[in-house]
């Protein structure tokens, strides 16, 4: 390969990594960016509570502000966290998803989220970890029924 290929396949490459925002560091995210993350991103619950009675154009605003949230989530999670969080953040698009397709049928909208548990069996198991994550790190309680962590009621 002469010297211009060796330019081009490297500028491919740079291109390549800044395109699909994938690092070419050992990088893996910070903990300070997460946690910031993780404070903005919205409970599912928030998010699709009301969805049957909800305006189309003030659902959709939720779910993509949801789906945006948790896509800069899964950027900036830890290496240590991150196989986790991918697992909660594809949960989270596949709930995203079912509402948007059957936004009239609640049913099929349980039905499909279901499934997706049933058919990733880990995904619990990473939303504990995540949850339990936070709550070391960032000191924030993401969801404490799922946590394996005892909770309080006090300060």
């Amino acid at each position: 390969m002469g010297r211009l290929g060796q330019k081009l396949a490297i500028g491919i490459a740079t291109m390549a990594c800044t395109a699909i925002a994938v690092s070419c560091t050992k990088d893996q995210g910070s903990e300070q960016a997460f946690c910031r993350q993780v404070a903005k991103a919205p409970t599912v619950d928030s998010v699709v509570s009301g969805y049957t009675d909800a305006e189309a154009g003030e659902l959709d605003a939720r779910l993509a502000d949801a789906a945006s949230a948790y896509a800069n989530l899964a950027e900036v999670a830890p290496g240590k966290i991150r196989g986790e969080v991918n697992t909660v953040v594809r949960l989270v698009d596949a709930v995203i998803a079912a509402v948007k397709e059957h936004r009239e049928d609640p049913e099929m909208v349980a039905d499909r989220i279901q499934a997706e548990v049933v058919n990733n069996p880990g995904s619990i198991k990473a939303s504990i970890a995540v949850a339990t994550y936070a709550a070391d790190r960032c000191r924030l309680e993401l969801n404490p029924a799922l946590s394996d962590r005892p909770t309080t009621t006090g300060p």
